[in-house]
């Protein structure tokens, strides 16, 4: 019987790093450029957007606000549809982890961002609206093991996602991907998926909105 230890977890995610090379950067900013060369022909991308968090009332920064350009909006029968929500944040960190412990705080800290209401004057369009989903790139894949998939499911029912770039067409172009709780949501090669999930649910069972504390 497999049983989980976080020495044979690091062992893991390492040799997954190396046959992802997507997967680790020199710094963030290495990895911020990765990302918005990959993502701006589908996406509208505003850098280091500020936020105001609803509890504390602290002004933060994340790393980018992003909406669906119109071309982006397509499914896999080619159908017209949208994504779940207008806009998204995406929270950037130089390498996927390097243990358990950090790839937790990364999503950790994501979480805290759905708590947030934009106020960055460039965001015109949402400005006081509530951030409802933000994604982690790199994020990690639930093919990285229990602990990850774990994370991964749990952080997912408050709208937090993973970025991965998977092989498209053996490996020519690197295919960029949403997921949340293991659910894909986006992909540059077949758009939305049609059964993309959405919607933080309150203890009312009623979808959060806007305007939720």
């Amino acid at each position: 019987m497999n049983t989980f230890s976080l020495e044979n977890f690091r062992w893991d995610v390492e040799a997954q790093s190396r046959r992802r090379p997507h997967r680790n950067f020199r710094s963030e900013k290495a990895a911020s450029d990765f990302l918005q060369r990959r993502l701006e022909p589908f996406f509208v991308l505003i850098p280091e957007c500020r936020v105001k968090h609803i509890e504390s009332g602290n002004v933060l920064r994340v790393d980018y606000l992003a909406r669906a350009r119109k071309n982006t909006i397509k499914t896999y029968a080619g159908h017209a549809a949208r994504l779940r929500f207008d806009f998204f944040a995406i929270e950037v960190k130089s390498n996927f982890y390097g243990d358990h412990k950090n790839y937790r705080k990364h999503l950790w800290q994501a979480l805290d961002y759905t708590h947030c209401t934009v106020i960055d004057k460039r965001a015109a369009r949402v400005q006081g609206k509530r951030v409802q989903q933000v994604y982690v790139f790199p994020g990690g894949h639930d093919r990285d093991g229990d602990a990850v998939r774990a994370c991964n499911r749990l952080v997912g029912q408050g709208n937090v996602g993973q970025i991965i770039f998977e092989p498209w067409f053996g490996n020519i172009t690197p295919n960029p991907t949403f997921y949340i709780s293991g659910a894909r949501q986006w992909c540059a090669k077949n758009g939305i998926a049609l059964n993309a999930r959405g919607g933080t649910k309150i203890g009312s069972g009623v979808e959060r909105g806007d305007d939720a504390k």
